[in-house]
């Protein structure tokens, strides 16, 4: 198909369950085993492509889609995101949200006024994206993130995301980006407080260069980290392997929810970190480790701050003139 001009979005195929009456639950909306493939989306006001589910009810709601697949498609110079996946559970409390077993090949998004790619699931209270395979994928020049997963939500899990040679560059926010949007709650709890676990997210072989933030983070809303919100949470096999970080703002950030002291947390090895402000930065979080990288041309190599730790051993690192390969 080739779609362009649209009012709305290009593509949109969207599931909703809707349960009516006061204090009612049950509302349900479920997409399963949709393929999309072998599309040109350019120049409509809204999304390119557009994948969603929702669910609605007063009380209590759930939504999720599992067993998509999207390849070979290009969403190019549309007013929203390029390609979206998004869920929304609808109610008072709530209920799960979640986007599961998705394969995203050999896409292009690009030049699209918002991201490249969104992956959000919405609710009041848990959200879950698992399950996830970028392979081959472009996003380039998008007005915000080539690839954004940012679940809207009190309670998140992000795990098992895998971004096998995707190509992010010249996007004017960052390259790859999971980020939590705490929902505002005004009921019980009160204050809210919030939760976040991502457990193993491998990038590799991935190219991050040229994006006006940062090539790759893994981070919790500031404020509500700053101001002791989180009460819960983990990161957990964090891999980047054979990746090339060039020219970005800030090459690497992760920041856990809630300062983390066990596991295994941050694994790089074989990776470009190259003519980035600041190579790595790594906030709160132990058991992190860096080897055999080359961290070159950096204004700062890497930044290791509060409870955080890491092993740097057997890198290459320069900056400016000076060069060495030591244990740090």
């Amino acid at each position: 198909n080739n779609g362009t001009g649209n009012g709305n979005n290009g593509l949109e195929i969207c599931s909703e369950g809707v349960t009516d009456g006061s204090h009612a639950s049950g509302g349900k909306g479920l997409t399963v085993n949709v393929t999309v493939t072998d599309n040109r989306f350019s120049s409509n006001n809204g999304d390119g492509i557009q994948l969603c589910s929702k669910g609605q009810a007063d009380i209590l709601s759930t939504s999720s889609m599992t067993g998509l697949t999207l390849t070979q498609n290009e969403a190019s110079s549309n007013g929203g995101n390029g390609i979206s996946l998004l869920t929304n559970s609808q109610g008072s409390r709530g209920g799960d949200a979640s986007i599961n077993s998705t394969t995203i090949s050999g896409n292009k998004a690009l030049s699209n006024e918002h991201n490249g790619f969104l992956v959000q699931p919405q609710t009041r209270e848990q959200a879950i994206v698992r399950n996830i395979q970028f392979l081959e994928d472009q996003a380039c020049l998008n007005g915000q993130n080539g690839i954004l997963i940012a679940p809207i939500c009190r309670r998140f899990l992000v795990e098992n995301v895998n971004f096998e040679k995707t190509t992010t560059l010249l996007n004017t926010e960052s390259g790859v980006i999971i980020f939590h949007i705490p929902v505002y709650l005004k009921s019980f709890p009160y204050p809210p407080t919030y939760e976040g676990f991502v457990e193993n997210v491998t990038l590799s072989n991935c190219i991050a260069s040229r994006n006006g933030e940062r090539g790759f983070s893994i981070e919790p809303d500031p404020a509500y980290y700053n101001s002791y919100r989180y009460v819960n949470g983990a990161l957990e096999e964090i891999t980047i392997l054979n990746s090339s970080i060039i020219g970005n703002d800030v090459g690497i950030f992760i920041c856990p929810t809630v300062p983390s002291i066990q596991g295994q947390r941050l694994n790089m090895t074989y990776n470009l970190v190259r003519d980035n402000s600041l190579g790595v930065e790594i906030v709160d979080e132990q058991g992190n480790s860096a080897h055999f990288n080359d961290i070159l041309g950096n204004d700062h190599g890497m930044n290791v701050t509060g409870m955080a730790t890491a092993d740097a051993e057997d890198n290459y690192w320069e900056i400016g003139r000076a060069s060495c390969r030591e244990r740090v």
